[in-house]
């Protein structure tokens, strides 16, 4: 007898469960068709927002939720749906019944004051319940705290660069100095910022011909143009014996221009020891010169007293 009076509870509460929700959207139908007269679309949208509603957040609350943000969002959607619903059936018994004195346009705005309501919370919660899914949640946040960490390092670099103005500024306007200065072929002097760099012989094992002559007390080598050696100040004239040599400058002699440009960065310049700064300043002047002259350089004769470092190729 028990087992089927618990069959029974059963179907009886199942039957009363559906006869409550059938007279819900039934009351709710008809409220809507007080504010859709003539779209049935919207009617049968209103049940989804209102009755159907309540059910859809009621079952994800239960199933499908993951988050706090989540069960909170279908909770305040079912208390929305549920509480929306009663309005309707409230304001539809109102109105079709005479038996209490109400003022119907006033329960009219109501009616759509609440539609709009609860719309607009079931939209928020949807967008809400689906921001707070654990993985875009995890996305949004990575996302902020990246954000964060670039606006701190902007800001940093900022400060930084603010205090390096000057210094900054400084190196630019050298670079826009000594690139006017190329374009006038002024000569460029070395920057005293940079390093000396020791000769390494085995880098560049090359040979390069330049004019030169060669002093026969010191046995250093000079170039034409100058009377006196660079390094005993014996004179050029005064020795009987001098020629003009091939001198080997392997660290250097890449540097040479094929063409006479002296279009090379001033930071090669600052690697350079004076004297072969000097040196190789005066090999681009001559040769320079000596095109612009349509002259070939060549060797003086034996004992000659005069300098004669270069002759026409018609003589």
């Amino acid at each position: 007898m028990k087992k089927v009076l618990g069959n029974m509870a059963i179907y009886i509460f199942s039957a009363f469960t559906v006869a409550v929700f059938g007279m819900l959207v039934s009351l709710t139908y008809q409220a809507l068709q007080r504010i859709f007269p003539s779209s049935f679309e919207n009617q049968i949208v209103g049940l989804v927002l209102f009755d159907i509603g309540a059910i859809c957040w009621a079952v994800a609350f239960v199933f499908l939720c993951k988050s706090t943000a989540q069960y909170a969002s279908a909770a305040v959607g079912f208390l929305a749906a549920f509480i929306g619903t009663l309005g309707m059936v409230a304001a539809e018994v109102i109105l079709s019944g005479n038996l209490i004195e109400t003022d119907p346009q006033q329960i009219g705005q109501w009616l759509v004051y609440g539609f709009i309501g609860v719309t607009a919370l079931h939209v928020t919660m949807i967008y809400l319940y689906h921001g707070g899914a654990p993985d875009i949640k995890e996305k949004i946040d990575v996302g902020i705290a990246r954000g964060e960490i670039v606006t701190e390092a902007i800001a940093q670099a900022t400060k930084s660069l603010e205090s390096e103005k000057a210094m900054l500024a400084q190196t630019i306007t050298q670079e826009i100095v000594a690139q006017v200065k190329r374009d006038l072929n002024i000569p460029i002097l070395a920057d005293k910022q940079m390093p000396i760099i020791a000769e390494d012989k085995t880098i560049y094992q090359q040979e390069t011909t330049i004019p030169h002559w060669t002093c026969l007390v010191c046995n250093e080598y000079n170039l034409l143009h100058t009377t006196q050696c660079i390094k005993c100040g014996e004179e050029r004239g005064t020795i009987p014996a001098w020629k003009t040599v091939t001198a080997p400058n392997p660290q250097y002699a890449h540097l040479y221009p094929p063409n006479g440009d002296r279009q090379h960065p001033d930071r090669v310049f600052a690697k350079l020891p004076s004297k072969e700064l000097a040196l190789l300043n005066q090999a681009w002047i001559d040769y320079d010169n000596s095109r612009m002259a349509n002259l070939t350089p060549v060797a003086p004769q034996e004992g000659a007293t005069t300098k004669a470092p270069f002759h026409s190729p018609s003589e």
